[in-house]
């Protein structure tokens, strides 16, 4: 599996190295040799023919454990959380939630002390919670009438304390693969204890009743475990469960390489489908590579995110997305049940001494990186092709004008012909330039707008264009157009929006925290 899987990965690299301007392009993209995960496993880089366009008000978000994980419980952890939170540009940190009887979230005293540290840290930090009820009391042998009653004052009691704090509110978490028949897909309602689901159904009506009386504006999700489990909500439809949004879950497992958000086995597009039959929103409350980085490499991790984040184009109906999670659980690695140690390895960050100790993983780097491009890119761009050309940044007006004619080819192309006639061009021909005066002059050139120096593949490449006529102008615009200058851009523009760097290399200690 991981031998097939990396020669697929290193076939769309190639594949994806060249630009639609010159056969120039391609040459000097593919002899881009900087390690760099945007590099490798980014198949949006410039030309952006088709950006992903997402819906408004579009929501990031990541899954943690802040309240019942020991890997979330070291010193100083919270400020560790939430300062990767704010580095990750989130919106959400999707959180299980245990309460008692009575919503209130005291059933142990350490409970009760994170979920108080991680408040404050929300409003602090400006990064908003979704609470997931964790149904502990839940048991299918209650009657209809119980399991209301019980889901009601559960709800009706969290949401009375707590409604300053959310606007959503998670209804359990995969409840399907308690109510699913073995070896079964799914897709169909008679895959499922109906007579278990009936409780359940009552049980989720009463959440959803409980936390509507005591917080009326906020909205409900009900989620489930994602492959082809659209019998669940059609259960749900039938019995006219009251809900807000379809909280779906993925894993690279369920689909392909190619086409990593449709069902691998039978090419159905589950996303479209739970749109067009139920008409909700719908938010991908869990995605990752199956396993994380137990089974597979960091690079397969980081070329799957960056994959599942492409196949969102033309899907504006899902309003939001949260990477399954921030930091490896590895005290799950002790084989003790099914879960150990398939669940210790989704992180985006890892531990490198026990809790004491962390690291960056590829995909980190690649999940932060597709935010910033499909936010901001292309102002990104813009601001990075002035600022090489030592220009001021352009008024808002024209900033925003210039950006939308990044992602076409044909307006990109006449946006770089309209700047670079401002600048000065050489009146020399430089195909009539000695060789030294060509090194020379394709260095500077490189140095100008990539900030290095050619590469002999550059060089010689470049040598031999020259001889067929090229120009200075066409130099520099091919380097413009090039992955690289993207890349570089978006980096740019998400340090200086952020304010925290890019790239993460090295080991840090979990103190120095603020």
């Amino acid at each position: 599996m991981r031998k097939a899987l990396t020669f697929i990965i290193l076939a769309l690299m190639f594949n994806s190295c060249g630009s639609s301007l010159s056969s120039i392009v391609a040459a000097d993209d593919y002899a881009f040799k900087k390690t760099s995960t945007i590099a490798r496993y980014d198949r949006s880089m410039q030309p952006k023919k088709s950006p992903v366009t997402l819906a408004s008000q579009f929501i990031w978000g990541i899954n943690g454990h802040p309240i019942d994980s020991p890997a979330y419980f070291a010193d100083n952890s919270t400020a560790l959380q939430y300062n990767l939170l704010n580095e990750f540009q989130m919106d959400y940190y999707r959180i299980n939630v245990i309460t008692d009887e009575n919503g209130q979230v005291t059933i142990y005293p350490s409970y009760a002390r994170r979920w108080k540290e991680t408040l404050a840290a929300s409003v602090k930090n400006k990064v908003k919670l979704l609470p997931v009820f964790h149904l502990k009391d839940y048991d299918p042998t209650m009657t209809i009438d119980e399991a209301y009653k019980i889901a009601k004052k559960k709800a009706y009691g969290f949401a009375s304390a707590h409604k300053d704090y959310f606007d959503y509110y998670e209804l359990g978490n995969e409840r399907d693969l308690r109510l699913i028949f073995p070896n079964t897909d799914g897709d169909k309602i008679e895959h499922y204890d109906l007579p278990a689901f009936d409780v359940m159904i009552s049980y989720f009506k009463g959440l959803h009743d409980g936390v509507k009386e005591a917080d009326p504006t906020s909205k409900t999700l009900i989620n489930s475990a994602g492959w082809k489990h659209w019998g669940f909500f059609e259960y749900l439809q039938q019995n006219n469960t009251p809900y807000d949004i379809i909280s779906w879950h993925w894993y690279s497992n369920q689909g392909t390489v190619f086409n990593p958000l449709i069902v691998k086995t039978t090419g159905e597009d589950v996303l479209k489908l739970l749109n067009d039959r139920f008409k909700k929103p719908i938010w991908i409350t869990e995605i990752n590579q199956i396993d994380g980085t137990y089974n597979e490499s960091e690079d397969n991790m980081a070329f799957w995110n960056n994959s599942f984040v492409d196949d969102l184009k033309n899907r504006e109906y899902v309003q939001g997305y949260f990477v399954y999670e921030l930091l490896d659980q590895q005290h799950l690695d002790d084989n003790i049940d099914y879960e150990h140690p398939k669940e210790a390895y989704y992180g985006l960050i890892k531990w490198e001494e026990s809790f004491t100790k962390y690291s960056y993983k590829t995909a980190a780097l690649t999940y932060k990186y597709k935010i910033e491009d499909i936010a901001h890119g292309s102002e990104d761009y813009i601001i990075h092709l002035y600022t090489t050309f030592n220009r001021d940044r352009p008024a808002k007006n024209q900033l925003e004008q210039e950006a939308s004619q990044v992602v076409d080819n044909t307006n990109m192309s006449l946006l770089l012909d309209s700047f670079l006639s401002k600048e000065l061009m050489t009146a020399e021909s430089p195909g009539e330039l000695k060789m030294d005066a060509q090194t020379k002059m394709i260095n500077q050139l490189y140095q100008k707008v990539l900030k290095r120096d050619a590469s002999p593949e550059n060089q010689k490449h470049w040598q031999k264009t020259l001889k067929k006529g090229a120009t200075e102008k066409e130099i520099i615009k091919s380097l413009l157009t090039s992955k690289e200058f993207y890349q570089k851009a978006v980096i740019a523009g998400y340090e200086n929006r952020t304010e925290f760097p890019f790239y993460r290399d090295g080991v840090y200690n979990i103190k120095d925290q603020k």
